[in-house]
């Protein structure tokens, strides 16, 4: 009776020991960490790193809740995530923070690898001097930092634990646990640098931007106050994201990507009608507050050229309003016709322009080549020697004949 009394006693003590182990988990975790607060309340911890880690997920309230889900770059959750309704596009037409013409959208590029403030939905969420963590951060946090696998509340994640003794949980739920740094792989500029936390925790990886990811922010330094130059295609087409910049700093405006139909893209300006301030595509300026610039075009004529009877190709001519430009060398071919210059009527009865001529159009303008016909003269030494060049007369004109250049011995 008395082994079985301490048989029963043994269990309870080690059931005991247990309980409280996972109940001193839970204390350490959540109860006794040393919290800090931001301006709006959010807790932040201190791990003695260059950072401070949010203790929850943007979107949670939790430690264990996983939190709402964003595409990298994005600063709003969605329902589906594809590149079809990827923020900065396809993969094979990026038109932000790619490095690649040969997958940025219309080839146009930048040097951004590091999410701007503005497309960082930590910072964009939480204001402040909350963001997402970089590549060097995370990794720091691996490095410096004791990771268990656990439980907590019922949900799978890891344990975080500090030198100092603070820790945070980060939740992994699932296979498609995975967290976003604000680091872009380079040398890929589809895909972003993310943490998958499910089975492992020890190293980034490449994943497409376009995926969700779980968001854990950092709390740093003060960041600097910046503002958004926005543009506006004023009637045109095309994609110009926001353009951040930080307040009385000198930037390069972005190159213009609108275009229009029939107009040439002149200047930006602070007023849709061009009564404000102009700036100059690519103009270096500096800004104390955040703006938008409207895309200021003028009309363009575009001139055809026809064969108009003839043989060949020639490219079309833009021509902007109030500009004079130089006609382009004909290079249409008709055989037995001389070319005599260009109108804009087939038949000739148009205006009439000679080669070269200067041309300021206020309309379209298809410009006809005109033919005259031309006879071949050919010269035989009939028993002589030599070669003279055949002459060319056009119809209604009189040339010359070429002084005699045969031979014949005797004659």
């Amino acid at each position: 009776m008395k082994k079985q009394f301490t048989l029963i006693a043994w269990i309870t003590l080690i059931m005991t020991l247990l309980l409280s182990s996972c109940q001193k988990f839970e204390e350490d975790a959540i109860q006794k960490l040393a919290y800090g607060k931001d301006e709006s309340g959010r807790h932040f911890v201190d791990l003695g790193l260059s950072v401070k880690w949010a203790t929850c997920n943007i979107g949670a309230e939790a430690p264990e809740q996983q939190g709402l889900l964003y595409a990298w770059g994005e600063t709003t959750p969605k329902e589906e995530y594809t590149w079809d309704n990827y923020k900065f596009g396809p993969d094979t037409a990026l038109s932000k923070y790619c490095a690649k013409p040969d997958v940025a959208w219309h080839g146009f590029t930048d040097t951004k690898t590091t999410l701007e403030l503005s497309d960082d939905a930590a910072h964009v969420n939480w204001q402040g001097r909350w963001r997402m963590p970089t590549q060097a951060e995370w990794n720091e946090l691996i490095e410096k930092c004791t990771w268990t696998q656990t439980e907590y509340m019922g949900v799978k994640g890891y344990d975080v634990k500090a030198a100092n003794g603070n820790r945070i949980f980060l939740p992994a739920p699932d296979e498609s646990a995975l967290y976003a740094s604000s680091s872009l792989l380079e040398t890929r500029p589809a895909e972003a640098l993310h943490l998958p936390i499910f089975d492992q925790y020890d190293v980034l990886t490449a994943q497409y931007r376009y995926r969700a990811y779980s968001v854990r922010a950092v709390y740093g330094s003060l960041l600097p106050q910046y503002s958004l130059i926005t543009f506006d295609a004023n009637g045109g087409e095309g994609i110009m994201h926001p353009q951040q910049f930080s307040k009385g700093a000198l930037i390069l405006l972005t190159e213009v990507r609108f275009t229009k139909q029939a107009s040439v893209f002149s200047s930006w300006n602070t007023k849709a009608d061009g009564s404000g301030t102009r700036y100059a595509d690519k103009q270096l300026v500096s800004m104390t507050e955040g703006r938008t610039l409207y895309a200021q075009w003028t009309p363009c004529y575009t001139i055809t050229f026809d064969a108009n009877g003839g043989k060949g190709t020639m490219d079309s001519l833009q021509i902007v309003q109030g500009e004079e430009t130089i006609l382009p060398a004909n290079v249409f071919t008709r055989n037995g016709y001389m070319f005599t210059g260009w109108n804009t009527a087939p038949d000739g009865s148009g205006t009439a322009y000679k080669e070269p001529s200067e041309i300021a159009p206020t309309e379209n303008l298809t410009l006809y080549a005109q033919w005259t016909p031309c006879y071949t003269i050919t010269f035989d030494a009939n028993g002589g020697e030599g070669t003279m060049d055949s002459l060319t007369i056009v119809s209604g004109t009189k040339k010359p004949l070429p002084a005699k250049t045969f031979t014949r011995s005797g004659y």
